[in-house]
């Protein structure tokens, strides 16, 4: 899930700085209920009245084509709801360019599309918002893909995400009762031969892995997506959602051995979940090197311009300085080290989150 609140005058570094509250390994809940939340419902285009829409390409992930075709421009556009009958190539392209999404610069944080067929024709539909496959998009060497529920079948359909079919390497983490796990049948077929991991953390008798995320790992970078959404039909074509992601750089020869407070946030809770380094041949890895694929290879990549601070919540009791780790505590910790003009004096701390659950 996601939470945000806006600050002024704090430390933080980034150009459109959140508290945004992500990585949530939660106490309570049941994978049976279908995490089908009324909170989540349909939405319309009036929604979206205002929504930004991005036209720059990431700064640390390039595109993988330089000149799309014009079919690749046109199903881009119907993906977004944007009309192009009639139009000439340099239309398409200033409109495709128009409704590209962005990693590297506001804003961060965006809703994702839904079924263009569900939105009011009279409105800017899903204009500024991005798809599962704006996300995860260029020549991505490994994932991770982190839910609570994934429908590997549909996410892997036209309609979902293919993309990650072309991904030499993904880790799949999720919560054994609804997402892959090693031995299931459905899994393993669709697996066939592809080097897929699955990590299925550890939870308490009551608890649920709920984390929505990807990692994608490129040669230049990592982006890192922290969304509200199930990867499931349901969640990603018919109710509002959203996601923050940015994208960031590899570190310099002179920064490897200096962490950034969201790489440190970030490999904490990377080490709760069970999942290990491992070591892999990917194709095309220069001079066939293998390369590392787990929580330490996150170290790699420059974090310091982090526009949000992360925030885990992990199933345990903590005590000592572990207690503004996780949780409410390490927000009520990041809040207290910012510094707020006069006026937000006793403001409310506003919240956008998926779901409650019990606390940790």
């Amino acid at each position: 899930g996601v939470s945000h609140q806006r600050k002024e005058g704090s430390a933080m570094s980034g150009s459109d700085d959140e508290v945004l509250i992500v990585g949530e390994t939660r106490a309570g809940g049941d994978p049976a209920s279908g995490d089908d939340r009324a909170a989540k419902r349909p939405r319309n285009g009036a929604d979206l009245e205002g929504a930004p829409s991005a036209n720059k390409q990431p700064r640390s992930v390039p595109p993988s084509k330089t000149r799309p075709s014009i079919a690749e421009m046109k199903r881009a556009l119907d993906a977004a709801g944007v009309t192009h009958s009639g139009m000439e190539r340099g239309e398409l392209e200033a409109e495709f360019e128009r409704v590209q999404s962005s990693f590297s610069d506001p804003p961060l944080f965006r809703l994702l599309t839904t079924d263009p067929a569900d939105l009011n024709p009279n409105t800017s539909g899903n204009a500024g918002c991005v798809s599962l496959r704006d996300i995860v998009s260029g020549p991505v060497r490994w994932c991770v893909v982190m839910n609570f529920m994934i429908d590997l079948p549909w996410l892997l359909s036209p309609d979902g995400c293919p993309e990650l079919l072309r991904i030499p390497k993904v880790v799949w983490i999720g919560d054994e009762r609804s997402s892959p796990t090693p031995r299931d049948p459905e899994f393993l077929r669709l697996k066939g031969a592809r080097d897929w991991t699955v990590v299925n953390p550890p939870c308490p008798k009551f608890g649920t892995h709920h984390t929505k995320c990807f990692i994608l790992v490129y040669d230049t970078g990592v982006r890192v997506c922290v969304h509200t959404a199930n990867l499931i039909h349901g969640d990603i074509r018919k109710r509002t959602n959203a996601a923050w992601c940015q994208d960031f750089p590899n570190k310099s020869a002179a920064d490897l051995g200096r962490k950034s407070e969201f790489e440190r946030d970030l490999g904490r809770y990377l080490a709760t979940l069970g999942w290990k380094d491992e070591t892999c041949a990917l194709p095309g890895t220069n001079g066939g090197a293998r390369v590392v694929v787990g929580p330490s290879a996150m170290s790699r990549f420059d974090f310091s311009d982090a526009g949000a601070k992360l925030i885990s919540s992990v199933p345990g009791r903590w005590v000592g300085s572990a207690m503004r780790d996780y949780g409410h505590a390490s927000v009520r910790h990041a809040l207290a080290g910012m510094t707020f003009p006069a006026e937000f004096k006793r403001a409310p701390v506003v919240c956008q989150f998926t779901s409650v659950g019990a606390t940790t």
